[in-house]
């Protein structure tokens, strides 16, 4: 490999040749593919990855922001590294929530609005 990269390829012979050794190579030494996982309850300790397996879900989140308790109800769309997006449930609108403003979550299973409006 060595002595192909120090040739550049400037025509087409040259780029033929370095993808039949690529090949070749492939096919000699063959690499199998390993995903590196964790075990599922590693995966559940941190919330994001929870909040993932309860996507589509009826959500209650209560929100501490600038000293005021607000609560928003709705669908759970998405998780990211540091917020939820969520759809209200009243409303024609996605709402994203950064998750250091967040101090509870209820997740309703059944998605019964009743049980989601009880405190």
């Amino acid at each position: 490999m060595n002595e192909l990269s120090t040739k550049p390829i400037v025509r087409d012979e040259d780029l033929k040749y370095y993808e039949d050794y690529l090949n070749n190579l492939s096919l000699s030494n063959p690499k199998p593919r390993t995903m590196k996982t964790q075990k599922p309850m590693e995966n559940l300790m941190l919330s994001q990855n929870y909040l993932q397996t309860v996507i589509g879900k009826l959500l209650k989140v209560e929100i501490l922001s600038s000293g005021f308790n607000d609560s928003k109800i709705g669908i759970l769309l998405d998780v990211g590294m540091d917020y939820i997006i969520i759809k209200q449930y009243q409303g024609c609108c996605t709402v994203m929530i950064p998750t250091n403003n967040i101090k509870f979550i209820t997740i309703i299973h059944d998605n019964d609005i009743k049980k989601a409006t009880v405190n």
